[in-house]
């Protein structure tokens, strides 16, 4: 079972028989800086954390990490936008010289 889909992961959080009440709401845009190391695992779980949590992600892909990071957006982008993410929730930050 997907258990990030069945989690609450902004709005009421509220836990029985705690006198503590959790509200998780969504923070904006998050900066994603990607590493050479690992660019494409890096990039698909930054995205589905800050999806998850309503937020919108920029990438800032190290400049060896470009290709692969901008390849690993579009895929994760198309398939957001498919499933009713806004167009603007995954970006890549583009470096002009």
């Amino acid at each position: 079972m997907n258990t990030l889909r069945v989690s609450n992961s902004w709005g009421y959080q509220g836990r029985q028989g705690k006198k503590v009440v959790e509200i998780g709401v969504p923070m904006g845009v998050i900066l994603g800086i990607t590493p050479t190391t690992n660019p494409t695992s890096t990039t698909i779980h930054n995205s589905l954390c800050a999806i998850k949590g309503g937020n919108s992600i920029v990438f800032a892909p190290h400049p060896n990490a470009v290709k692969c990071s901008n390849a690993t957006v579009q895929i994760l982008h198309e398939a957001a936008v498919k499933a009713g993410a806004p167009r603007v929730s995954l970006v890549v930050f583009q470096r002009f010289p």
